[in-house]
């Protein structure tokens, strides 16, 4: 079987680095606007010859890039791993290992990548509600 998922990289357009802890357990409730672009990370399983995972990330983007690149292959990853399509548990999983790995980041950049479009991101301590 070949397993192929994408997700789009994303911009701030309001509340950027709200998202990161503690500052939504301190302040929240707290709301970020993010839109997300027309530029997607991309992978692929393959277990039909073994078993073979590819991401592919757009051309002239690099991780670190603002676009929430990290997260957003992080998502495509447990995606493709996972076979799970609820966008709200990729996100929350996601964000959840990358705490528990030692990531310092927030949330947006996983909840964009998995919903797509401009969104209006509210977090309160750890939970996050999606709005377009």
């Amino acid at each position: 079987m070949i397993r192929k998922v994408s997700a789009p990289l994303r911009i701030d357009l309001c509340g950027g680095s709200l998202d990161i802890h503690p500052i939504p357990t301190d302040l929240g409730p707290i709301h970020i606007v993010n839109a997300a672009i027309n530029r997607r990370v991309t992978g692929t399983l393959d277990d039909t010859n073994g078993l073979k995972l590819e991401y592919s990330m757009p051309l002239g983007i690099k991780s670190g890039s603002g676009l929430g690149s990290s997260g957003c292959m992080n998502l495509v990853w447990l995606a493709l791993v996972t076979g799970k399509s609820d966008r709200y548990w990729l996100a929350d999983s996601v964000y959840s290992m990358e705490l528990a790995t030692g990531v310092v980041g927030g949330m947006q950049d996983q909840f964009v990548s998995s919903y797509g479009c401009i969104k209006l991101l509210t977090i309160n301590h750890s939970r996050v509600w999606v709005e377009s």
